[in-house]
């Protein structure tokens, strides 16, 4: 509910990273939903060690999934770094694919070649939840597109529908392609996928504020 609907942002004391106001006033969101998971597996019966996992986000110490200072970085330590290791370390998903840039120094270019990428994650966790035997669907929330709010910690100040969708697109990989060297199927790939696996969308209707589903 805070995450996908919340209107009021939490207390200003929390840090800047966990600060959400509402993901759909800011961005349509995909939905992978799983089912099947045995009570032994599911995030109930695990949720201690996940929890000591990603709790350690936030610590001074090193923790061994990564090589340096715990704090964000856009190419060493992602979301979709931190959501690989809680599942490889903290879920038991130890054959799950989590890269790292710890063999060369600090080099920008070294870390970006080896960096774990959003849409690439979340086809290593479909795959290891396909290989489980999980069934699974997907519910597409629709972004808000009447949302005037600006967030203040924004240097540049941009009204909430103003600010572009990320879903998969060949940008996502820029940093490691020449211009004019794009290698979309990947992306494309986590589209098609995504899109069969549809089953609803969800939206903030624009004149009953209430929410939608739509089953197309």
């Amino acid at each position: 509910m805070e995450y996908l609907f919340a209107t009021t942002p939490p207390s200003p004391t929390r840090p800047r990273s966990a600060w959400t106001s509402g993901e759909v006033y800011k961005r349509s969101v995909v939905g992978v939903r799983v089912y099947g998971v045995p009570e032994s597996r599911s995030v109930r019966s695990r949720h201690s060690s996940v929890a000591s996992t990603t709790t350690t986000i936030g610590a001074p110490a090193t923790p061994k999934y990564h090589d340096r200072e715990v704090k964000y970085d856009y190419l060493r330590l992602n979301c979709a770094k931190t959501i690989g290791s809680a599942f490889r370390y903290g879920a038991g998903y130890k054959d799950l694919d989590v890269t790292s840039a710890s063999i060369l120094s600090g080099r920008r270019i070294v870390a970006a070649a080896n960096a774990n990428i959003p849409t690439e994650m979340a086809m290593k966790l479909l795959k290891e939840w396909d290989a489980r035997g999980y069934g699974m669907d997907v519910v597409l929330y629709r972004k808000y597109e009447d949302s005037s709010y600006v967030d203040p910690h924004d240097d540049e100040k941009v009204a909430f529908r103003d600010l572009p969708n990320r879903f998969p697109s060949v940008l996502s990989r820029d940093f490691r392609r020449e211009q004019g060297e794009y290698k979309d199927y990947d992306n494309l790939f986590a589209m098609y996928l995504l899109y069969n696996l549809g089953k609803y969308s969800v939206r903030v209707s624009a004149q009953t504020k209430m929410l939608e589903i739509g089953k197309r």
